[in-house]
């Protein structure tokens, strides 16, 4: 992970407590990525959004499957009955990865994309529902690209 969270950006920082409260709200002691990716999809003013409407992805559609996969009793399993929150491995590897891709990208710090790249690259193997993919790749696919702009920089529209 990076060294601290000061190493986020405040929009980066934004989602992960964003996430942190979604599991919360649902009386779950453990926050994991569909956390995370949900509260990517839906702050406000994202260039995750932008992403999203660029790859011609439903995004109702994919903020509703978030929204089940969290909401699901499968995803409220209760570590333990207290109220420490703990995060899982997949979101620790999210977290690790994301400062990996930032460095690799040469930015200083920790963006939305960062994370969001992150959250593509570790499997997580939560499913939703009955289906078989995991959420995110059941929605679309991607690749690593060049170029300065950093919805190319992240992603680009493999159909």
């Amino acid at each position: 992970m990076p060294q601290s969270f000061g190493h986020f950006t405040s929009k980066a920082r934004d989602a992960i407590r964003k996430a942190h409260e979604l599991a919360i709200e649902r009386g779950q002691n453990q926050v994991n990525s569909v956390h995370l990716m949900t509260a990517l999809v839906v702050q406000e003013e994202s260039i995750i959004f932008s992403i999203l409407e660029r790859l011609e992805v439903d995004i109702n559609l994919l903020t509703d499957s978030l929204i089940e996969a969290i909401e699901n009793p499968e995803s409220s399993t209760v570590l333990s009955p207290s109220y420490q929150i703990y995060l899982t491995p997949d979101l620790a590897q999210v977290l690790e990865y994301s400062g990996k891709v930032a460095s690799g990208l040469s930015d200083e710090f920790v963006s939305v994309e960062h994370l969001f790249v992150a959250l593509l690259e570790i499997p997580s193997g939560i499913r939703f529902g009955h289906r078989e993919q995991p959420i995110v790749q059941s929605h679309f696919r991607f690749q690593r690209v060049g170029g300065a702009d950093p919805v190319n920089r992240a992603l680009d529209l493999a159909a």
